[in-house]
């Protein structure tokens, strides 16, 4: 049944649609209740994400690139030899862009659309 409702919203439509089955009602009705639940829960999963539009200068994919990879800021500014106040700057352009309010926030955005992968912080 586990994996029945973890899928729930990808199955839900197909479990409503059985007609005569050997599974018991009692069963059946576990199963849908599982993944109704899941579905609730995650209305979005089989949605598809459009990627929107974000073009990024190259110093704000460099330190998007490397925010990713959980540097600090110190070693941020060394590694695109800018200074604090240019990181910030850069910082402030990213997050607009993406409508983050903070690092965690863009970083998870950034992820979920696919324009970075988690792996090395690549863009």
């Amino acid at each position: 049944m586990r994996v029945f409702s973890l899928e729930g919203t990808a199955i839900l439509s197909l479990l409503m649609h059985l007609e005569k089955t050997d599974i018991s009602e009692e069963f059946l009705k576990a199963i849908m209740d599982e993944a109704k639940k899941m579905a609730l829960a995650y209305p979005d999963y089989l949605n598809y994400v459009t990627k929107p539009d974000i073009y990024f200068t190259d110093h704000e994919t460099q330190v998007l690139g490397l925010l990713c990879q959980g540097l600090s800021m110190q070693e941020i500014c060394k590694e695109c030899g800018i200074s604090y106040d240019g990181l910030k700057k850069h910082n402030r352009n990213i997050y607009q862009k993406l409508g983050a309010k903070n690092r965690a926030e863009a970083e998870r955005k950034v992820l979920q659309l696919g324009i970075i992968h988690r792996k090395g912080g690549e863009l």
